[in-house]
């Protein structure tokens, strides 16, 4: 489970964060447009134990063992984690372990069903998405598994909201052309400041997206966005909080972080404490092996693995 738990490292949002990722690469109940780490391959609702509590649990203890201390322990990465039915055990488990409070980054799908937000009630802080309030544009952006309506996901982080003792960070992800009109943003609107949430947190395609049509929203335009959605909306700017030197196989730690997104030079040396021009060399060595390949987004140069 070395590659299920990964970091600790910056977040934007987060400060310092030990990630958890318990779901299969691209196993996701959305295939959304936006997505840094491509298609989803697997999309699905259906709930099993993908990855079993236990190596995940030793593996966060070793992490704690190991240091340095994250500001949180998050559930995310490279798909949808209230996909596990295990999620509330994890969650359970992690609090037996540490006083560290957990976040759990969701879409906010299968909110609708009981079972899920039992699993998340015992979690710190919840992450959810909504990016749309009609149909129309809830199938364009997101591009959901069988079974799903936007109205029921609505429905459910209604419900969420009001069950949930903990703290509730609404993420709007905005795509230029797809959910930037007037009459859906005043949806989206009315929506949110009807819900319990400590924050709205208004984001853009700032990484390579899984689709190549998919355009950023100007900085201007966020701002009159962040306007209208009040005084608990933000947008999210870039990561920030200290970065610790993680030592151990250089490459291999380049690697796994790029499995989770797309990232620049400076970022990855930032992350990992490694020096730019060290990070720079590996990367060169990398991109002669076809290990990793560049993208180039928003005149920003950004590594993944290849293949």
């Amino acid at each position: 489970m070395k590659d299920a738990v990964f970091g600790p490292v910056p977040s934007r949002r987060l400060g310092l964060s030990l990630g958890v990722d318990v779901i299969p690469l691209k196993t996701c109940s959305y295939s959304c447009v936006y997505c840094q780490i491509g298609r989803t391959l697997r999309p699905t609702i259906e709930r099993k134990v993908y990855i079993e509590p236990e190596p995940i649990l030793q593996a966060v203890k070793e992490a704690m063992r190991r240091g340095p201390k994250p500001d949180y322990v998050t559930f995310s990465g490279s798909g949808e984690p209230t996909l596990n039915s295990a999620l509330g055990e994890m969650i359970r488990g992690i609090k037996r372990i540490t006083e560290i409070p957990v976040a759990v980054i969701t879409n906010g799908s299968l909110l609708w069903m009981e079972e899920v937000r039992r699993d998340l009630s015992e979690a710190d802080l919840i992450m959810p998405s909504l990016d749309a309030a009609s149909e129309g544009v809830f199938r364009r952006i997101n591009r959901p598994a069988s079974g799903l309506e936007i109205e029921r996901i609505i429905e459910g982080l209604r419900r969420f909201c009001e069950e949930f003792d903990g703290e509730i960070w609404l993420e709007i992800m905005l795509v230029e052309g797809v959910n930037t009109s007037a009459e859906e943003l005043e949806r989206l609107r009315e929506i949110a400041l009807s819900l319990k949430l400590d924050r709205i947190q208004l984001n853009t395609v700032v990484r390579p997206p899984a689709e190549r049509w998919v355009r950023v929203v100007p900085e201007a335009r966020m701002e009159e966005i962040r306007r209208l959605f009040g005084p608990r909306a933000e947008v999210i700017a870039s990561y920030s909080g200290r970065a610790p030197k993680i030592y151990g196989a250089v490459e291999a730690n380049i690697l796994n972080m790029l499995r989770r997104r797309p990232c620049t030079v400076g970022e990855i040396s930032d992350s990992l404490g490694i020096p730019i021009g060290e990070v720079a060399d590996r990367l060169k060595s990398m991109l002669r092996r076809e290990i990793v390949q560049k993208i180039e987004h928003g005149g920003k140069t950004y590594f993944s693995p290849r293949g």
